[in-house]
């Protein structure tokens, strides 16, 4: 009889991982997870082989939170228990955390009984990697190297809103009635319904850029008091300067801005600088420019497996451009490793 629930309970933990139980199943596999320290463990084991037997299949990309909101998906979007919602996210991150850091925080806002505020996620992928996840609305967000995505556990009220610092591509499920809002700091945010588009902006560059593929964005920014707004079509990007406080659009293929999905870089007569800021996200590199001499230069080329030295050797072969290994100066508590251009 106990080899018979133990595998009716296994049988549930499939359905509840692969999306397919209802709420009352659901229900009966937390109660029986948390009935005994020896049902615990045991469903951890097989949510570890669940998850392992997919990963091993997917290199440098990681679909944690997916497995978090499945449930609470088939639930009817009722909400979990913290408890439940902790063990399965205990069981991921020691799985995944050398690819992606996963944070469970709170925001510390008001609440209401009749619709309480729904806790937060944080994703941080590491220094030259790349990770994909979905957002409780089906949303699929693909993260660029060191970049920082926040979202909630569920979406509430009118808007669905996240906030990102660094790069990530987007492909938002369409819901009219909800507008999906990337808040990026500092007034800036990037307004959609359903769409495909890229955002690079990390907190050290002075541009923000936005790329669309497909539909519409309008891309909001501060004015004074108020707010302006540009609306972008496909072919589009938008190029925001901290700084200045403006927006220039320029035409696109969007082939060079998202070739860092597939671990690679393409440059197409694509700027020196820009050129090494792409290098610098792939790599997890920071560059040390000592000259001036390479300011009009223009590189074109489609890097996938060689390192970020081969890469400039190539440079220097074809542009005499020079570089050697960075030493940073006392004090300087950057973690990167620093290559010095003259």
């Amino acid at each position: 009889m106990k080899d018979e629930t133990n595998q009716k309970m296994n049988e549930l933990l499939v359905c509840c991982y692969e999306g397919n139980a209802t709420p009352e199943e659901a229900a009966r596999l937390e109660a029986w997870v948390e009935c005994s320290e020896e049902n615990r463990k045991k469903a951890e084991r097989m949510f570890a082989l669940l998850l392992a037997a997919d990963s091993h299949a997917v290199e440098m990309t990681v679909d944690v939170d997916a497995e978090l909101r499945r449930l609470k998906h088939r639930l009817g979007f009722r909400r979990p228990s913290l408890r439940w919602l902790t063990w399965m996210q205990r069981v991921a991150a020691v799985l995944f955390l050398p690819l992606l850091g996963v944070t469970w925080w709170a925001l510390s806002r008001s609440t209401s009984v009749q619709q309480p505020e729904p806790r937060w996620y944080e994703v941080r992928v590491k220094p030259g990697m790349v990770a994909d996840l979905h957002l409780p609305d089906s949303t699929w967000v693909c993260l660029n190297s060191e970049a920082v995505l926040r979202y909630p556990l569920a979406f509430v009220g009118e808007e669905r809103r996240v906030e990102l610092s660094g790069e990530a591509y987007f492909e938002v499920a369409k819901d009219a009635s909800h507008t999906f809002r990337v808040d990026l700091g500092q007034g800036v945010q990037v307004e959609v319904v359903g769409t495909r588009f890229n955002i690079d902006a990390y907190d050290r560059d002075g541009d923000i850029v936005t790329t669309l593929t497909e539909g519409s964005v309008d891309f909001v920014w501060p004015n004074g008091d108020g707010q302006r707004r540009q609306r972008m079509r496909p072919g589009e990007k938008a190029v925001y300067d901290r700084a200045e406080g403006t927006v220039e659009l320029a035409p696109t293929d969007g082939v060079v801005e998202l070739s860092w999905r597939d671990m690679k870089v393409v440059l197409r007569k694509t700027p020196f600088d820009e050129a090494l800021h792409l290098l610098s996200k792939r790599y997890g590199v920071d560059f040390d420019v000592r000259t001036d001499r390479y300011d009009g230069f223009t590189f074109t080329g489609t890097f996938t497996n060689q390192s970020v030295e081969e890469v400039l050797d190539i440079f220097h072969v074809s542009s005499q451009v020079c570089w050697r290994p960075g030493k940073r100066p006392d004090g300087d508590e950057g973690t990167h490793k620093l290559i010095e251009i003259y």
